[in-house]
């Protein structure tokens, strides 16, 4: 029973003495003593110890620019995991993070942000479909940062649609950039491509015209059979 009791006692000490020792490198990250606050989160992620505090630690660390090993790409994935993870903690818990370590959800979502308007401003810089591209995939959870780059990246790419339209291209764009004030004119043109088609096709009351292009487009979407007949003059 002494025994049982002896390591209940040290395990406790030991939990103890992990959260003090990330509550110093959180202390140690607000007074720029970097190098220290990183030895304080490795050493917590390589025990699996309080490993969400030291993963958004770990994540503010990495996106701090004067860090010697800088890496806001990185950085930016440990603030993402941190924050996905946080809502599945007890109150508790959770109350323990803001109370002892200096943050919640929505501290790391700030982080999370300012990460991504960093890297946001280099891509408007090169202003390339590719590189709006790489930031969507890269910065997905800064949503109002990702709704920006799909927005600019939807200005580069609509002049190609402009330039070679079809249904199935404006479709595609509206798909891609839903949510970006291009949508809803892309899909009135999509729709419109569409009866386009289908009025070409029935306006002359040809039956293989007809069948012609409902082999061609059995999942056209507008038009019921009353539309059809309409315009069927046989």
């Amino acid at each position: 029973m002494k025994i049982i009791l002896l390591l209940v006692f040290y395990a406790l000490i030991s939990l103890n003495v992990s959260a003090q020792a990330l509550k110093a490198g959180f202390e140690h990250l607000k007074n720029n003593k970097l190098n220290e606050a990183s030895k304080v989160f490795s050493k917590a992620l390589s025990k699996g110890s309080e490993t969400l505090a030291a993963t958004y630690g770990m994540g503010c660390l990495l996106t701090t620019e004067n860090y010697s090993q800088y890496n806001n790409v990185k950085g930016f994935r440990f603030l993402r995991i941190a924050y996905d993870r946080f809502h599945t903690q007890s109150l508790k818990t959770q109350n323990t993070y803001k109370n002892v370590y200096g943050f919640d959800q929505e501290t790391i979502k700030t982080k999370m942000n300012l990460s991504a308007q960093k890297e946001l401003d280099k891509v408007k810089a090169k202003n390339t479909l590719e590189d709006y591209q790489w930031f969507v995939d890269t910065f997905d959870g800064a949503d109002s940062l990702v709704l920006e780059a799909k927005k600019l990246q939807a200005e580069i790419e609509i002049e190609t649609v402009k330039a070679n339209p079809s249904f199935r291209a404006w479709k595609d764009f509206a798909d891609k950039y839903a949510g970006t004030q291009y949508e809803e004119p892309a899909l009135e043109n999509y729709q419109k491509m569409w009866k386009d088609l289908c009025r070409d096709a029935y306006s002359e009351g040809e039956l293989l015209s007809m069948n012609l292009f409902q082999k061609q487009y059995p999942d056209y979407p507008f038009y019921t059979a009353q539309d059809k007949a309409e315009w069927t003059l046989a």
